[in-house]
């Protein structure tokens, strides 16, 4: 499948069975253009390093790179299915600070488990509470 120039939403499902194939690790960064269309995707795995060891502003380098102004990002959970870890939900406070330094706008962070996932946008309020600019 062409992930490039794909909405997010057709491109979501395929992205959520590969990392939930992956032992270990997995976090995929999804460039969106100005159109809300994927315009590159990077995927890190480490079966030994946890996502929340990735330096942010690093990682937000390619989106500036390939000329993007938002990303999303899905990744396996770090705890039971059922309940967001307390570790998903900092790394992702920190993506949307880290984003905002750089002017990109983290839209979602998906977290997949067990054939399916969940929004952290839709079940946290971590876009509301955290101040713009």
């Amino acid at each position: 499948m062409e992930i490039r120039t794909r909405s997010f939403d057709e491109v979501l499902p395929s992205i959520a069975y590969i990392a939930e194939g992956i032992e270990g690790e997995v976090l995929f960064q999804l460039s969106v253009d100005a159109h809300d269309r994927v315009c590159d995707v990077e995927c890190l795995a480490s079966r030994r390093q946890p996502k929340n060891t990735i330096p942010l502003l690093l990682l937000l380098e390619r989106v500036v790179q390939v000329g993007a102004r938002a990303a999303i990002y899905v990744s396996k959970g770090s705890g039971p299915a059922e309940e967001l870890a307390e570790c998903d939900v900092d790394f992702t406070r920190r993506l949307i600070e880290a984003g905002r330094v750089c002017d990109i706008e983290v839209r979602d962070h998906y977290i997949v488990e067990r054939g399916g996932y969940v929004s952290l946008r839709a079940t946290t309020d971590l876009w509301e509470d955290l101040p713009v600019g």
